[in-house]
């Protein structure tokens, strides 16, 4: 049954990419960088205030998955996190209002009317996802993953309509308030069903013992997150965040395994943690990553290759600059992925002072790369400086929760899984040095045979070798069985 929640939760997250993907090709190239990146802009600046929002989330998972009383937990858990949200309204307020009428700040108009937008959805928004991660603790990810797939059609729908009758970037941000429509509801319906319980003050002491420590961990990716774009604005413009924004999110549609990896996987380790399963912990570890090394590596490493002429295909000329962004951050995001469970597992363990040990020096090698990349005096090369940035600060986090993991538990998976990192750094560096050539750099058409040829002779040798297995084929095929992809989404609801 995990294969079928892990697939559900891809599936509707991957589908929802999917639709906001093709919609956001269609708004970016009407729209242009410039509205986008005003939408961008003021959503960065509500979100980077929203650091204690998910303070409790990782907590609840945790507390629930150890078979601590549920009805307690969610009373308890919804009570915390409504404070922390009407306080969040409370400081973001102030310092709106500081701005505006004391500091003198010269927003635009439109900048003005996005922000105040987009913060009337985050706080509905939040109080959806806090509803959610009851879902999540409990790893019932049909009630998760359904409203929040409705929710992205109607969304993207009508930011579809926005921008085909030529309104700009109010209308756009507005768009996000449509969704909500749908998928408040039906999740208000699936809440009825949660067990009922009592607050509970030695639950709260450790809900609080947990977030204490979670949240050196919360602001310091809040403000990777977002402080980005916010510095972009200053040293550059909104065009180029909007730049920025067209090669993050076709990079970001890979970060969904991440997500869908994490809301199963933190559980499920919390679980076999506390029942000291290492063996099984191993197992799931090294079956996630040999299936992630062998069949999507390859296809991340044929969009890097190519991100920038796909990204004018996609976009138009004027967004060339996103292909660099785009080929910096969908392989950095492939390296999270890989390596997400070993964070997971960390978590799982309740090594909280670790991660957040680990969050603070990736906040700071990030801000040292910021300043870097985006001061004219030095470097100054805006957006793409952005991404090196982003990607540093996240490959530095992944070799961290490797090198941890391996060293505090007995985790088996890189040594077994050696030999699929080896091989898939040896199919990237052969596709650059092709790529690079002079010959084929003009020869578009030429590439792609070439390098079909390359990915299909690098299958050979792996199946030559063996390390391509029956099982690893099964998987696949398991993961995408509807009848038991149907019969699960049934037992869920």
């Amino acid at each position: 049954m995990l294969k079928q929640k892990f697939i559900l939760h891809f599936s509707a997250g991957i589908l929802g990419q999917l639709i906001t993907a093709a919609t956001g090709i269609v708004v970016a190239r009407i729209a242009g960088p410039e509205i986008i990146g005003t939408v961008a802009y003021g959503a960065a600046y509500v979100s980077i205030f929203g650091f204690g929002l998910g303070l409790f989330g990782s907590s609840h998972m945790k507390l629930v998955s150890e078979g601590q009383h549920h009805g307690n937990c969610v009373k308890t858990f919804t009570v915390l996190q409504t404070f922390n949200i009407l306080l969040f309204v409370l400081i973001f307020t102030g310092w709106f209002l500081f701005q505006i009428f004391i500091a003198d700040h010269s927003f635009q108009k439109e900048q003005l009317w996005v922000i105040v937008i987009y913060f009337v959805f985050f706080v509905v928004s939040q109080f959806l996802n806090m509803w959610q991660i009851n879902f999540s603790a409990t790893i019932e990810i049909a009630k998760n993953s359904i409203p929040l797939l409705l929710q992205n059609i109607v969304y993207n729908s009508t930011r579809i309509i926005v921008v085909l009758i030529g309104l700009g970037a109010i209308a756009l941000t507005a768009s996000n308030l449509t969704g909500l429509l749908v998928s408040v509801p039906i999740t208000l319906y699936y809440i009825r069903k949660l067990p009922a319980g009592r607050f509970d003050f030695s639950l709260m002491r450790k809900y609080l013992s947990i977030s204490f420590v979670f949240l050196i961990i919360v602001v310091c990716g809040t403000l990777i997150t977002n402080l980005g774009r916010l510095a972009l604005e200053r040293y550059e413009s909104v065009r180029e965040i909007g730049i920025f924004t067209a090669g993050n999110s076709i990079a970001s549609m890979l970060l969904l395994i991440s997500t869908t990896t994490g809301t199963i996987f933190f559980p499920l380790l919390s679980k076999l943690v506390s029942e000291n399963n290492y063996e099984k912990i191993n197992h799931q570890i090294e079956i996630f990553e040999r299936i992630i090394l062998i069949f999507l590596a390859p296809a991340v490493f044929v969009v890097a290759i190519f991100s920038t002429p796909l990204i004018i295909f996609l976009l138009g000329r004027q967004y060339e600059l996103s292909g660099i962004v785009l080929n910096i951050l969908i392989i950095t995001s492939l390296i999270q992925i890989v390596t997400l469970p070993y964070g997971n597992l960390i978590a799982g363990k309740g090594l909280f002072k670790i991660l957040a040990l680990i969050s603070f020096c990736q906040l700071i090698l990030f801000l040292a790369s910021l300043l870097l990349f985006l001061d004219h005096r030095f470097l100054g090369i805006g957006a793409v400086g952005l991404a090196w940035a982003t990607g540093i600060s996240n490959l530095f986090q992944a070799i961290c929760f490797v090198v941890i993991s391996v060293k505090k538990g007995s985790i088996t998976a890189p040594k077994i899984n050696y030999k699929y990192y080896m091989s898939s750094t040896l199919l990237l560096l052969v596709l650059l040095s092709i790529i690079h050539f002079d010959y084929f750099a003009n020869r578009l058409y030429l590439s792609i045979i070439i390098v079909f040829l390359i990915i299909s002779s690098y299958y050979g040798v792996l199946y030559y070798l063996k390390w391509i297995k029956r099982d690893d084929l099964n998987i696949i095929l398991d993961f995408i069985n509807p009848g038991k992809l149907i019969k699960y989404i049934k037992s869920d609801l």
